[in-house]
C-alpha cells in the first residue's frame, strides 16, 4: 500500500462519508487519482455508521471470554443482541461482544451461554473510552522497525 492509499484509508477512517473533494483538500493527492486509488483498493469492506447504543436503548454491554465445549446453538448464533462474534486462537474459544435493554435480559443470554461453556469470563462494559481510532492517522501507518 503506497502513501496514497494510506492517505486516503486514514481520511475514510476519520469519515466514511468524507467526499473525494474534501479528502482532496486535507491530501493535496488530486480527485482523479484519489478516484483510481479508491476504485483499487481492497481493504474497504463495507461502511458502517457508529451508533451511540445508550440513546438507542441498549444500555448493558457486556463481553464474554468462552470456552464452548461445542458450537455456538444457532439461537445464541443467531441473536441480534451479538455485536461482534470472534473465534479465538484455541479451538472453542471465543469472544462475544453483546448489547442488551436491560440487566435481566444479558443474564439470560449469559445462561444459555453457560449450557454451552467449560468457562465463561463476563465482562461489564461501563463506558468506551476510544472507538474506531485505528488508523485514522497518518503516524499510525508508522511502525518501529
Amino acid at each position: 500500500m503506497d502513501e496514497r492509499d494510506q492517505n486516503l484509508v486514514t481520511e475514510l477512517r476519520k469519515d466514511g462519508k468524507a467526499t473525494l473533494t474534501g479528502i482532496k483538500r486535507v491530501t493535496n493527492i488530486p480527485i482523479s487519482t484519489l478516484h483510481e486509488h479508491f476504485g483499487k483498493l481492497a481493504c474497504i469492506t463495507r461502511f458502517v455508521t457508529l451508533i451511540d447504543f445508550v440513546k438507542v436503548g441498549f444500555p448493558v454491554r457486556r463481553m464474554y471470554a468462552a470456552d464452548l465445549k461445542r458450537a455456538l446453538p444457532d439461537d445464541l448464533l443467531n441473536s441480534p443482541n451479538i455485536n461482534t462474534l470472534s473465534q479465538l486462537s484455541r479451538g472453542g474459544d471465543v469472544f462475544i461482544d453483546a448489547l442488551f435493554k436491560t440487566a435481566a435480559e444479558a443474564d439470560a443470554f449469559e445462561e444459555a451461554l453457560e449450557r454451552v461453556a467449560k468457562h465463561v469470563q463476563v465482562i461489564h462494559v461501563l463506558t468506551e473510552l476510544k472507538r474506531e481510532a485505528f488508523l485514522t492517522d497518518s503516524k499510525h501507518w508508522i511502525f518501529p522497525e
